[in-house]
């Protein structure tokens, strides 16, 4: 990409919720499908339109996205009071480019704003090294549940 290239990095809105449902869809798929069984692919590959929507509805939550001429790339949601810096998604074509760097600055700018002093959270097996690069610490080896299916992942740690 062009180093004149401008993003926009704002609130989501409610009709973004399934653009972001995509974004995540298609980046666990073929992204992150290599680190999951057929079953744990099948409990992450479902349509969260819904849950996004409330999501960005959620007061607790602070959902952003990033976006170039309008086409949104990618988005972050944040759970400030749980200082968990919940998903970053990036459109799996645009990966490498630099772009989750780029929201995942914003985001660690905007809790800092906020009087948060760290994030942590579970990052997905292949997104560790990206994590990694940016500062995170592991911490520890975790799973989580999804429709009573277990999901590995990394837990991670950065004081801001």
């Amino acid at each position: 990409m062009p180093k004149d290239t401008k993003y926009i990095i704002r609130r989501a809105k409610i009709e973004d919720a399934s653009v972001i449902n995509r974004i995540t869809y298609n980046t666990i798929k073929y992204v992150n499908a290599k680190e999951y069984s057929k079953k744990q692919l099948s409990v992450r590959l479902t349509n969260r339109t819904k849950s996004i929507k409330e999501a960005i509805k959620d007061k607790t939550k602070d959902i952003f996205v990033i976006l170039e001429n309008d086409k949104i790339l990618g988005s972050a949601s944040l759970t400030l009071k749980q200082n968990l810096l919940g998903t970053l998604y990036i459109n799996h074509k645009y990966i490498g480019k630099g772009i989750g760097k780029k929201i995942l600055k914003f985001a660690e700018k905007y809790a800092k704003q906020k009087g948060i002093k760290y994030f942590e959270f579970d990052s997905t097996l292949s997104a560790y090294d990206f994590y990694k690069s940016q500062g995170y610490k592991k911490i520890g080896i975790g799973h989580h549940i999804t429709n009573g299916v277990s999901i590995p992942s990394i837990r991670m740690k950065k004081i801001l």
